[in-house]
């Protein structure tokens, strides 16, 4: 299965460089085929792309004359641009020897506790975020995946049997199409992130893009807007209403002459765009109260040595963390060098049986929420002053929500007619965000002050997947559901 996946991977991008300046390849396990995700790819001493989860790399510089591959458990590979080409685009990786027992052997095992004391006593002078330039491109995939959804008329006083079917009609018309739809939307950015020595940080975008069916988009948000929108279309327009959900007042006034939609300019708030990349660097520059600051615990966590491995021209071991105690609730590794106790990579998600934030107010106010699932990866680089920066990070996050509540209009006029319905909507929705940073450099604090950060910049609308748009950035390989996603007219 994963053969064929690697093959029909293979098969799209074959046909998509020859008709592009750019240049893709897949990276595979020389022994078997496999295709191998998160690959490091330079295409000069301290810059490059990453492969994809399928495997999948772009380069999107002409002068490229080779790169080098890196990745942790095998052996590192420089390749030309010529010789990718000559071997159909297909770049084969062999697996590196396990030396973990070459290391016990020579009694040269060091302590873990030593280690991760270590990596926590170093960690900022390794890492160091405070007046840092970074060249980023973000992407982020949202969708929800609908297990119930109903939506019933509670009231309708004084609505004439006509209206009450044409109402019906629409509702079992919207339940369908809920009910079979998979909402998905992607969005890609590209920019300059400024930061300084504390929390504070401008983000100058350059270009981004928007995928989404709007037509087709029944995310959770929309849904309750096209539910309320269908009860509208059957009341007095003439009207103006109290809005209630549950026990609660919304609105004194509502006039329906003036709910129509309205097409909204294609525009990102840059502060939102900053909102979803900066938490993504908040394990390394807000280390203490994050996630690797509490891992790095051993009150909490359990580690140990599965291996040891060459890389920057190191050695670097490989150690698997578990909880101990009841609030520790992730598992992974840390891939730690050896000369300087840097992390170069940080995997992790929630531990079997383990859950996020849990909130139940179904008898109270009808919603749940409960954080099923998170997992994520931060890969660094060895930068030109022997730091280690972020090359890539993914963070993953599956959400399990419910909610069911009563929606009523209630007449400003004598006879306070009443109509309403009950909308229940219960699912998983998942969100995927990633970070390429394409380069970084040192800047000082009156370069900082003196960037101007924009309240908003204009996004792109898409139909389909555009490699193109990102001509000559080096940005993240999207996947094959990216790559096939087409609005629909």
């Amino acid at each position: 299965m994963i053969k064929f996946i690697a093959t029909t991977v293979f098969t799209f991008f074959s046909i998509f460089i020859l008709h592009s300046q750019s240049l893709s390849a897949i990276i595979v396990e020389k022994t078997n085929g496999n295709p191998i995700p998160f690959a490091a790819v330079k295409i000069d001493e301290y810059n490059g792309v990453i492969s994809n989860d399928e495997g999948v790399f772009t380069i999107n510089n002409p002068n490229v004359k080779s790169v080098i591959i890196s990745c942790l458990g095998f052996q590192e590979l420089e390749i030309s641009i010529e010789n990718i080409r000559k071997a159909n685009y297909k770049i084969e990786l062999e697996a590196s020897v396990n030396q973990l027992n070459e290391i016990i052997i020579s009694n040269k095992l060091p302590n873990l506790d030593s280690i991760i004391f270590n990596i926590r006593k170093n960690f900022k002078h390794n890492h160091d975020l405070a007046n840092t330039e970074l060249e980023i491109f973000s992407r982020g995939t949202y969708y929800f995946d609908f297990e119930n959804f109903g939506l019933d008329v509670k009231k309708a006083q004084a609505l004439p049997k006509k209206s009450v079917s044409e109402l019906n009609t629409a509702i079992n018309q919207l339940t369908s199409n809920v009910v079979s739809s998979k909402s998905k939307s992607f969005n890609d950015f590209s920019g300059n992130l400024f930061i300084t020595d504390s929390i504070k940080t401008k983000l100058i975008p350059k270009q981004s893009t928007v995928l989404i069916d709007i037509k087709n988009d029944y995310s959770v948000e929309k849904v309750q807007e096209k539910s309320q929108l269908i009860f509208l279309k059957a009341l007095d327009t003439n009207l103006t209403y109290k809005v209630r959900t549950g026990i609660f007042k919304v609105e004194d006034s509502l006039s329906l002459k003036s709910t129509k939609a309205k097409d909204k300019a294609p525009i990102h708030n840059v502060d939102e765009l900053k909102s979803r990349v900066y938490p993504l660097l908040s394990n390394i520059h807000n280390f203490e109260n994050t996630i690797i600051g509490k891992i790095l615990d051993t009150k909490f966590y359990d580690f140990s040595i599965r291996d040891v491995a060459y890389t920057d021209g190191s050695m670097a071991y490989v150690i698997d963390f578990t909880p101990r105690k009841g609030k520790a609730k992730y598992a992974g590794t840390l891939i730690v060098m050896a000369n300087n106790y840097a992390l170069k990579r940080f995997d992790y998600s929630f531990a079997e049986g383990k859950r996020g934030t849990k909130v139940n107010l179904k008898l109270i106010a009808g919603v749940k929420y409960v954080e099923e699932g998170e997992f994520g990866s931060i890969h660094f680089e060895k930068d030109s002053n022997d730091k280690y920066k972020p090359f890539y990070i993914q963070q993953n996050k599956i959400n399990y929500i419910y909610v069911n509540r009563s929606i009523t209009f209630i007449e400003n006029s004598k006879a306070k007619n009443k109509f309403g319905f009950e909308i229940l909507i219960e699912g998983r929705t998942v969100e995927k965000k990633e970070m390429l940073v394409t380069n970084s450099q040192n800047i000082t604090h009156h370069k900082f002050s003196s960037v101007e950060e924009p309240k908003n910049i204009e996004y792109t609308k898409l139909n389909k997947y555009t490699p193109s748009i990102w001509e000559n950035q080096q940005v993240l390989e999207p996947l094959e559901d990216m790559k096939t996603f087409v609005v629909k007219e």
